[in-house]
């Protein structure tokens, strides 16, 4: 099996399924589409915005302010695969693809925090038990 890491790799990626799925099924609930194609658009998103932010927060987690450096990439890159997946979604269901794409935005962003916030808070970051806060190593 894998070590500790492995865990704290797959942490924002397992958690971008449900999340995303939540978000994509609200946001068609609240444009008022099919929800369960909603929340299967969410889901990819959310696999795609769970794996950068996993990879981003390995990248990050030697550098100074790596929270901050995590937060924003994390904001951005759901904002764009979220814009790109309401475009999309949005353009399938044959309604304007603005408006699929600013509730995917609005949508993408809000995952893009919820899951670097996840991350954050778990400690993926420098290894030593002050950085983490908890005591852990």
């Amino acid at each position: 099996m894998g070590d500790s890491s492995d865990g704290e790799r797959t942490l924002a990626l397992g958690a971008g399924i449900p999340l995303g799925a939540g978000l994509g099924g609200t946001a068609a609930l609240l444009g008022g589409v099919d929800v369960a194609m909603g929340a299967a658009y969410g889901a990819a998103g959310g696999v795609l915005v769970g794996g950068f932010v996993s990879q981003a927060a390995t990248a990050v987690r030697s550098r100074d302010s790596w929270r901050r450096r995590l937060l924003g990439a994390s904001l951005f890159v759901g904002l764009a695969v979220g814009a790109l997946v309401g475009g999309v979604a949005a353009w399938s269901v044959g309604i304007a693809v603005v408006d699929g794409a600013t509730a995917g935005a609005n949508a993408g962003g809000v995952l893009g925090l919820l899951l670097a916030g996840i991350v954050v808070a778990w400690g993926v970051g420098p290894r030593d038990g002050a950085e983490r806060g908890d005591g852990r190593s």
